[in-house]
């Protein structure tokens, strides 16, 4: 049966890569001051990141920071205070942006002024640099992160970088604050399981070790993450099983670094996943494990996500356990998204994780983000948002239950239809009730409308009285015509829920039913429920294949199974919430958008409230609007959704936070960082003071090093140090080659040579052949790619460059 219990989902500490904060000249700098203040407003969290650098030391120096991102995340502004003014950076071409800081921080003979450049690393990496940091003094930069919500259990989720603030460090805790473009100061923040207030800045400290990973063997260097789902002592947990499935919904950077595995309450762990797949993202699907004969079932089984390399992090979204078929014992973690964080790098930190009330939804809320890369590549981002609560309850319901009595069902078949009116009776205490009883004919039990707290009383004694004895005929329209007459003239909310075994007389027609209802207002509600007495726990699921389906259908309704009402199931009233008011959208379709393409993500077939769905499509083409249809009850539900300028601004920004821009030509991931205003592989930020100029205390070209080993440096315009300075495009590299090539195969007018390159660092790890490298002068390419040489610029652990020269 299936449990939508929550899962105790916790960050590691010392499982993270964390920022890192090096010198070119080795003067102790620190950082005195991280504040981060995070604003919240359709769909989209705006990150301002204030830092500033104190110099203890006798030089001038050049701040140099790793930055870590929050999932998602792409640095889309920047700007330098100067004395009392901020100074913002220009987004341009990241070699462009890479010379000029270059010249701008060079011996000179001006007085000295600070830019600052900031640029790309790897999907969850950048790169900042200030210069000069002068000695007794400060230097201030801000960036702007723009990063996605998570939506899921009816909440916000957000998540921000956390390093381990060991003795000796040199980085400032970071400071946040939290405010929602929505509600007010009582607005409902929660970070790691305590109360905040909008606005209020709070300090990020270490975690206390987590529950979930005690006793769990871990490898240095690798970062983890864990979830635990309770599964409870039930008598569906005491069978024995041979297989349990784990079906995952992971979105991360770069699959092939994850390792999976399921504990069990007693036994050895389960490789669930251990990695493969290549440069892919996420990991999604169903993964059957074999059980070892006498595995516990009940008790705490542990989900654990390790990465084993940088620069990647990610996101689960949603998991759950299915024993044997699934039939009778399914969990599902409903505490979700848990950030899965990076591999260590220097200091360690994790993800805080921010989880915010949402604002008020109506239904659903629809964002669409169009993005052109080219005319032949376009993104299409899709975020639905379901409300917390679908519908409300109805106030002072009018309900008739319309109870089967036939010997077909029994006393034990009646017995379980009264426990699902007492269920759906604990939400609406504030009703009014009449039980009809049909077998051959149909009589009302009490002849009046009993109040829902008396109702037990009253049950009680008409079975005492033998009112509820099982008898002949199964006239469910006889019971149809009773409740529709007894609803006549009651005011409120008008419900009637038919229960049935489904063993109706050989000439029905769903038209007897479909008169004996006629006489019901078009307000008024109707359920047909097919009760299973099997023991288990009890579920319940929407079938609107079911035969006597249209009788509810025509009624605003649902027609459903109820299944384990022979157990004592003391979640019978929570899993019968759906009878009493929508809790989901049913028969999820979005029209307008074609999801048989590249897709990152997946369209749910049903929506439950408090559930977020994250889409990004890629294709030729991108669609201006949508339509979003699907079935609330028995009522159609239809939204169309238009492109959002803001949000469309956004989703091409995340392109790159996400790592979705493998495929595009670096024209194309230019177009795309411009239109997102991002960071990028192509593109940097610089800031300048006006004015700035080579000074008297420039950066010398060459031996600054990178006073720590962090990787800094901008190899490939001069060398300054090792290595992490924006990589130049390896096609303006090959240039010279590829001249040579066509000059000595002269091909034909219109020829064109594909290939895909890989790097490890600054080595060509592998070159892809694609069309036409099969051709004299592709041969002669694909060999120079192959022989190329790159400079210390290439310093990311992993890189794909598409490729096409023509």
């Amino acid at each position: 049966m299936r449990f939508p219990l929550a899962a105790v989902l916790v960050l590691c500490p010392a499982v993270a890569a964390a920022d890192n904060l090096t010198s070119a000249r080795d003067q102790p700098l620190r950082e005195v001051s991280h504040a981060v203040a995070v604003t919240v407003a359709d769909g989209i969290a705006t990150y301002k990141v204030q830092r500033v650098f104190a110099n203890p030391g006798k030089l001038a120096d050049e701040a140099r920071l790793a930055i870590q991102l929050p999932y998602g995340g792409a640095a889309t502004g920047l700007r330098i205070r100067a004395r009392d003014r901020w100074y913002d950076g220009e987004l341009m071409e990241a070699t462009r942006a890479e010379k000029l800081y270059q010249e701008l921080t060079g011996v000179g003979r001006w007085e000295p002024k600070d830019p600052a450049l900031l640029y790309w690393a790897w999907a969850d990496q950048l790169r900042l640099r200030v210069f000069p940091v002068l000695p007794g003094a400060t230097s201030t930069v801000e960036y702007t992160l723009t990063v996605p919500t998570r939506y899921q259990g009816g909440q916000v989720h957000l998540a921000y970088p956390r390093p381990t603030l060991a003795a000796g460090t040199n980085l400032a805790p970071p400071v946040v604050t939290v405010q929602p473009a929505w509600g007010d100061a009582t607005t409902a923040i929660v970070l790691d399981g305590a109360r905040i207030a909008p606005g209020a800045p709070v300090v990020l400290v270490e975690p206390p070790e987590p529950a979930a990973l005690a006793g769990i063997e871990r490898i240095e260097g690798h970062g983890y993450a864990a979830s635990a789902i309770e599964v409870p002592d039930v008598p569906a947990a005491r069978e024995r099983y041979a297989q349990v499935t784990v079906t995952l919904d992971l979105e991360h950077t770069y699959r092939s670094d994850l390792e999976i595995e399921l504990y069990p309450p007693r036994g050895e762990p389960l490789q669930v996943f251990g990695g493969g797949g290549g440069g892919d993202n996420d990991v999604r699907g169903a993964f059957p494990l074999t059980l070892a004969p006498g595995t516990p079932i009940a008790g705490t089984w542990r989900l654990v996500v390790s990465d084993g390399a940088r620069l990647d992090t990610g996101t689960l979204t949603a998991w759950k356990l299915a024993f044997g078929d699934g039939k009778r014992l399914t969990v599902a973690a409903d505490d979700v998204p848990l950030f899965v964080p990076d591999a260590p790098e220097g200091g360690d930190g994790g993800q805080v994780r921010f989880a915010l009330a949402p604002p008020v939804i109506d239904t659903v809320a629809a964002r669409l983000g169009r993005v052109v890369a080219s005319p032949r590549r376009a993104f299409t981002r899709v975020e639905l948002d379901a409300a917390p609560i679908v519908r409300p309850l109805p106030v002072k319901a009018q309900v008739v239950f319309a109870v089967d009595a036939s010997h077909s069902l029994g006393a034990d078949g009646i017995a379980e239809q009264l426990a699902l009116i007492g269920g759906y009776l604990t939400h609406v205490p504030d009703a009014e009730v009449e039980v009809v009883v049909y077998r051959r004919k149909a009589e009302r039990l009490w002849n009046r409308f009993v109040p829902a707290k008396d109702v037990p009383a009253a049950l009680t004694k008409a079975l005492a009285a033998g009112r509820l004895a099982p008898g002949n005929g199964s006239a469910l329209d006889e019971g149809a015509r009773v409740a529709a007459a007894a609803l006549a003239g009651r005011r409120g909310p008008l419900r009637v829920v038919i229960t049935t075994d489904d063993r109706l007389r050989g000439r029905w027609a769903n038209a007897d039913g479909l008169t004996a209802l006629a006489p019901l207002p078009a307000a008024a509600v109707v359920h047909v429920v097919k009760t299973v007495g099997e023991g288990g726990e009890v579920t319940m699921e929407r079938d609107d294949q079911l035969p006597l389906a249209p009788l509810a259908l025509s009624h605003r309704g649902i027609a459903a199974w109820v299944r384990g009402l022979a157990s004592d199931d003391k979640h019978l009233a929570d899993r019968v919430l759906g009878l009493v008011r929508p809790t989901r959208i049913d028969g999820l379709a979005l029209a307008g958008l074609d999801l048989s393409g590249t897709s990152d993500g997946e369209v749910p077939a049903v929506l439950d409230e408090g559930a977020g769905v994250r889409v990004v499509v890629g294709a030729a083409t991108a669609p201006s609007r949508i339509e979003l249809t699907g079935m609330i009850w028995g009522d159609k539900f239809r939204r169309v959704v238009t492109v959002d300028e803001r949000f469309s601004r956004a989703a091409a920004a995340w392109v790159f936070g996400e790592d979705d821009h493998g495929d595009l030509t670096a024209d194309e991931m230019m177009t795309v960082a411009m239109m997102g205003r991002a960071v990028s592989p192509v593109t940097s930020y610089l800031a300048t003071e006006p004015g700035v100029r080579p000074s008297t205390i420039g950066l010398e070209t060459e031996g600054t090093g990178s006073g720590g080993g962090s990787g800094f440096g901008i190899g490939g315009l001069g060398a300054r140090g090792g290595g992490f300075g924006p990589p130049v495009d390896p096609a303006r590299l090959l240039g010279a080659a590829v001249d040579a090539c066509v000059k000595r195969h002269r091909p034909a007018a219109g020829w064109s040579v594909a290939l895909d390159l890989e790097t490890t660092g600054h080595e060509v790890v592998d070159v892809v052949p694609g069309a036409g490298a099969d051709t004299a002068v592709g041969t002669c390419i694909v060999e120079a790619a192959w022989a190329l040489a790159l400079p210390p610029s290439f310093a990311a652990e992993r890189a794909h460059y598409p490729l096409t020269f023509r």
